[in-house]
């Protein structure tokens, strides 16, 4: 099976090579009859077959379709460079010939008017088939940026979901009477017990417990370390004024920084507040993952310009492009610095998407990071193709049908002016 898959592929490329090859032989031959007899005429052929032979030269990049080269993806990725001038170059041809036919038809009266009717109808139907394709693609494209809304509408009831749970998991270790007892005798090993048993049950990030002083007095995912104060932290003020309270922060880590929802809750005894507990959750991969798998779209978390968590993956289709930073400035100016969702066509890991950036913002209003949802635009491309040929196959149709009356009508005008 392997062996037959190699030798399809063989034939294939083989066959590609042969076509600019083929191409540039008939142009040599129409030539050399143009120039050494008396047909003249045929010079439009020759470049016509010059020109298709410089269209097939560029197809030829279809060969490297597969490689890892970022530079040469962009050139020959479809609507890139290399596929803009073979359409250009076959455009070019077919004008040619089709100005060569004219020239040779337009000899007799007959073929006159039937080119004449034919051509201005031929007019018409490509006029009004272009265009439909035209507002169609552009119809679709819209649509797409509507689904792609939609899809950022689910991200943020995703996050929201998210603060939910962290604050339920706050919540429930604030209000439970052990989590106060251990607080006011500084029992760390209870403490550490009621913090590691919510962290595993609900898979935090971390649990966090303070002082009224704003003093850790336990770190689930680090037990060891206590003792360093959280008074500045903006939750932790707030939990300790009585007030519960969920954010968006980014903390450091070794390949970017983690973009984490926290929330804060008092613990009271009693009446008084004598401490805060805090329920870390990540916006990591498995986030990420959980909404392509929901929309079918890929997404990326970023901590100010920085990706932290994404669907997108490398050359090899399996490492994640963690740690790459977001250069486009109308996103960083639209997203970062004014805090507005950003929407539009954009090149990423030099693949085209139809994209959309939200601002993520912490408690205190202040953007902190990004979430962006994407679809391919090759996708795109791929939904409309179906739609596109149906159209021109359609219109090639009715041409065929309506060549006959037109014929029939030529004849009689010409009969009548001879």
């Amino acid at each position: 099976m392997t062996g037959a898959i190699g030798l399809s592929s063989g034939i294939a490329g083989g066959l590609i090579i042969a076509l600019p090859i083929g191409a540039l032989a008939i142009a040599a031959l129409y030539f050399r009859r143009a120039t050494t007899g008396l047909e003249r005429h045929l010079k439009p052929l020759a470049l016509t077959f010059a020109t298709l032979t410089l269209a097939e030269a560029f197809g030829l990049a279809t060969l490297w379709q597969n490689t890892d080269n970022p530079l040469l993806q962009t050139i020959i990725k479809p609507l890139g460079p290399l596929w803009i001038l073979q359409h250009l170059a076959l455009l070019a041809a077919g004008i040619l010939l089709t100005l060569w036919v004219w020239r040779y038809l337009t000899k007799r009266l007959l073929t006159q008017i039937f080119l004449m009717t034919t051509s201005l109808t031929v007019t018409i139907v490509l006029v009004a088939t272009v265009s439909i394709t035209s507002l169609l693609l552009a119809s679709l494209q819209k649509s797409s940026l509507a689904s792609l809304q939609t899809a950022a509408k689910v991200l943020s009831y995703a996050i929201d979901s998210k603060r939910s749970e962290t604050r339920a998991d706050a919540e429930v270790l604030a209000q439970n009477p052990a989590t106060a007892t251990a607080i006011s005798g500084r029992d760390h090993t209870a403490l550490n017990t009621l913090a590691g048993s919510l962290l595993t049950a609900k898979q935090l990030s971390d649990v966090v417990i303070t002082s009224d002083s704003g003093q850790v007095l336990m770190r689930a995912s680090d037990p060891e370390r206590y003792g360093d104060s959280l008074s500045d932290n903006s939750l932790v003020r707030r939990a300790l004024t009585g007030t519960t309270a969920s954010s968006i922060t980014s903390v450091p880590s070794v390949l970017a920084p983690k973009v984490i929802i926290t929330t804060a809750s008092p613990i009271r005894s009693g009446k008084i507040i004598i401490g805060v507990s805090m329920a870390s959750l990540a916006l990591d991969n498995a986030f990420v993952d959980g909404i392509k798998h929901t929309t079918g779209l890929d997404s990326t978390v970023f901590s100010g310009a920085t990706r932290t968590a994404t669907t997108l993956v490398g050359p090899d289709g399996t490492s994640r492009q963690i740690g790459v930073k977001q250069t486009n400035q109308a996103v960083l100016n639209t997203t970062l610095k004014q805090g507005k969702i950003y929407d539009g066509a954009l090149t990423i890991s030099n693949q085209d998407f139809l994209s959309i950036f939200l601002p993520l913002k912490d408690v205190d209003n202040t953007v902190v990071g990004m979430l962006f949802v994407g679809q391919l635009q090759t996708e795109i491309l791929a939904t409309a193709q179906q739609s596109v040929n149906l159209t021109f196959v359609s219109a090639v149709v009715w041409l065929i049908v309506i060549m006959m009356p037109i014929y029939i009508m030529s004849r009689k005008i010409a009969g009548q002016l001879r």
